[in-house]
């Protein structure tokens, strides 16, 4: 979502910067961020419906409803990253190569490929500023909370994972953090919201768009 948002936003602001003296630049990017909800949640569902069928063989409309928050929530959370960058660096090179970086960081400190609990401690609270993070912990507790027994090896020389609460352990996460996470992603996405509203301001003060 933040990529697409980083490709659209430049030529929408060169409007902007035109019009400046039709709307102020309050309700432009309340109308931008409005405008892109709903397309939003539409990948966002079409995502969940895919993973959601992929990882279970029975429907339970309260987990899939807990998938779409987690996904929806992620998803307005990126298209409010993607803006927050777009709307302060001109250059879409300079922007993507910028994204590459804080991604990587990002994933590393999701717990997607790196486990949490070997985390060094300098990186141990980057993982809060990490959109990643929380939709993955939150989405790992969804999936892994409803599994209370699962078969442990015949080789007993082998670790075993009995339930989902220990594999969520396992793996650096905790059963009790799902409305940490989601709130986690709300608070992000009203800061990078700001931060995106005052770069698009700034366009308009500095005017430093070339036409």
């Amino acid at each position: 979502m933040a990529y697409s948002v980083v490709y659209e936003l430049p030529g929408e602001l060169v409007l902007y910067v035109r019009e400046s003296n039709v709307y102020t630049s309050g309700p432009y990017y309340l109308a931008t961020v409005l405008a892109l909800i709903p397309r939003t949640v539409f990948k966002a569902l079409l995502f969940t419906v895919a993973l959601y069928f992929a990882l279970h063989s029975e429907f339970s409309l309260l987990s899939f409803c807990s998938y779409c928050l987690c996904t929806t929530a992620a998803a307005i959370s990126g298209n409010a990253y993607g803006m927050a960058i777009s709307s302060w660096i001109e250059n879409i090179d300079i922007i993507t190569s910028i994204m590459l970086v804080l991604d990587l960081l990002f994933l590393l400190t999701a717990g997607t490929f790196y486990n949490l609990r070997t985390l060094p401690s300098y990186l141990a609270y980057f993982k809060y500023t990490s959109i990643f993070y929380y939709a993955t912990e939150a989405i790992s507790i969804v999936h892994w909370s409803g599994i209370e027994d699962i078969d442990c090896p015949i080789n007993r020389n082998l670790s075993c994972l009995s339930n989902g609460t220990e594999v969520l352990s396992e793996y650096g996460y905790n059963e009790e953090n799902f409305w940490r996470d989601i709130i986690g992603l709300l608070l992000l996405t009203i800061l990078m919201n700001i931060i995106a509203y005052l770069g698009t301001k700034r366009r308009r003060t500095s005017r430093f768009i070339v036409y």
